[in-house]
């Protein structure tokens, strides 16, 4: 069977890695990328839109698909206030999920954060949660919420906090065992191929830690 995907943040670090095996997994007939800048790609099988995420309604009849990817993110400091920040990580993933919903997709597959709870008292851990409490809600019959640890990759912008975990994680990362082995850092690009891995394989939905994603990532 031939999918159709649809693609949301494919400028991110994970979203960019996402794109390119997406293109390159001849099961995907169809890739449909949403952003606020069109990309510097060119490929048949890529359509390209260019869209003002304040105003989602007005692109929903564009969204067509089987299987949509949101890959949509930001941290509270890069977002400059906790409103915008909720905007980008609940509002914007929220209404993407309604429009799978009203569109048919068999699939939603959104990227969260490991240790997402809406009872938080970490706003950002909270915030996620309650974004995948809204989307768990939605008459869409597979929901895959990726929880990825710090992730592992070449960033547009530099981001301090990560770049210190990230090498504390490098480090000292082969001390995370058994249950703690889900905190240690992860790929971009293995997020991005388990991603693939996990929208093919109907057996699998619901929450999906770090450390299941990086097991997931060699199946291929």
């Amino acid at each position: 069977m031939k999918n159709r995907a649809v693609i949301v943040g494919a400028s991110g670090l994970v979203g960019s890695h996402l794109l390119e095996l997406l293109l390159k997994n001849d099961l995907f007939e169809e890739i449909r990328s949403f952003s606020r800048k069109k990309l510097n790609i060119i490929h048949p099988r890529l359509l390209q839109f260019e869209i003002n995420f304040d105003s989602l309604n007005d692109y929903s009849d564009l969204f067509s698909g089987n299987i949509m990817f949101c890959c949509i993110g930001t941290t509270i400091k890069k977002a400059g206030s906790k409103q915008n920040f909720q905007h980008i990580d609940y509002e914007i993933p929220v209404r993407l999920a309604q429009i799978a919903a009203q569109n048919h997709f068999d699939t939603f597959v959104v990227i969260s954060s490991l240790g997402a709870n809406s009872n938080s008292s970490n706003f950002y851990l909270k915030t996620k949660g309650k974004m995948q409490q809204f989307v768990e809600n939605q008459n869409i019959p597979r929901k895959i919420f990726i929880q990825p640890s710090l992730l592992l990759g070449k960033r547009v912008e530099f981001r301090f906090g990560e770049r210190f975990g990230e090498i504390a994680l490098r480090t000292f990362g082969f001390l995370l065992i058994g249950r703690m082995r889900k905190y240690r850092a992860i790929r971009a690009r293995n997020v991005a191929q388990a991603m693939v891995n996990i929208s093919l394989d109907n057996n699998i939905f619901g929450v999906i830690p770090s450390d299941t994603l990086e097991k997931i990532a060699d199946i291929h």
